[in-house]
């Protein structure tokens, strides 16, 4: 799992409409005990995070799918066989190469 997509999933289980609300330690409980106990962290170093963004830039690509292809370099260098996602038409544009690995579950 990408280390961006933990902070993402923290984000969301803090801010979602949810009755009752998801407080930030009992977020922390449900991601170290439902997802850090499953998966590796992969980090992306500042210089994959800088040709992310140079990237983007150069092909005026804007917006959100950023976060997208961070999890898609963090797959490719963990060499994941599988990509989960909810999201498979932006990864699939972003990644054709990987077509085969990007799954919804």
């Amino acid at each position: 799992m990408s280390c961006h997509g933990l902070a993402e999933c923290f984000g969301v289980l803090t801010r979602s409409p949810y009755a009752p609300t998801i407080d930030p330690a009992r977020a922390w409980q449900l991601l170290s005990h439902n997802l850090l106990s499953e998966f590796e962290l992969v980090t992306l170093s500042a210089m994959e995070y800088q040709d992310a963004v140079r990237r983007f830039a150069l092909n005026g690509w804007g917006g959100a799918r950023i976060d997208d292809w961070l999890h898609i370099e963090s797959a490719r260098k963990s060499n994941c066989e599988t990509i989960y996602t909810f999201n498979i038409r932006h990864f699939h544009q972003l990644a054709p190469d990987l077509g085969d690995r990007i799954k919804s579950s």
